[in-house]
């Protein structure tokens, strides 16, 4: 059996057809659980924690809007996809357990480099890297994602999702 160092929930039976995404995780040694509604999580959320939450915006007992609120002050990251066109763009709804819901969507290409960020426990691109409020306050948090992770152009081997 291995152990892993962060637990990565993924919520949505998207993530099912995506075995890229888990596979992504894989490479990087963390261990990936799959739920499907907001009520599933509730029930994972009593037996583990989570470092890493990935969640699809639409699910089949509500919106994700709803995990924001169950992870709020836990020290997790949470991030919500929602579909554009022939992709999907990512939603930071809490960041290192600051809420930061509104901050700058995520195109597929930034939020892989944060995502590798969060998961290698690389504070660089978030200011100090002491604080996440940094990026996710009320002050300049839009500016600060936009300006750290999306300003080089997106390849289109990036634009439906994790590679």
């Amino acid at each position: 059996m291995t152990i892993y160092d962060q637990s990565i929930l993924l919520v949505g039976r998207e993530f099912l057809k995506a075995p890229a995404i888990t596979d992504w995780f894989l490479k990087r040694q963390r261990g990936c659980v799959i739920a499907f509604t907001i009520g599933e999580v509730g029930e994972l959320i009593k037996e583990r924690k989570f470092d890493l939450v990935l969640s699809s915006y639409h699910l089949p007992d509500g919106t994700s809007l709803a995990l924001i609120d169950r992870f709020r002050n836990l020290p997790v990251s949470l991030f919500l996809s929602h579909p554009v066109e022939d992709g999907c763009i990512w939603l930071p709804g809490i960041l290192r357990g600051v809420a930061c819901w509104g901050a700058a969507a995520l195109k597929p290409l930034a939020f892989v480099r944060l995502l590798t960020s969060l998961i290698l426990g690389n504070e660089e691109g978030y200011g100090t890297g002491n604080d996440p409020t940094e990026a996710c306050g009320p002050r300049g948090s839009a500016q600060h994602l936009r300006a750290v992770y999306s300003l080089e152009p997106e390849s289109p081997k990036f634009s439906a999702g994790i590679d």
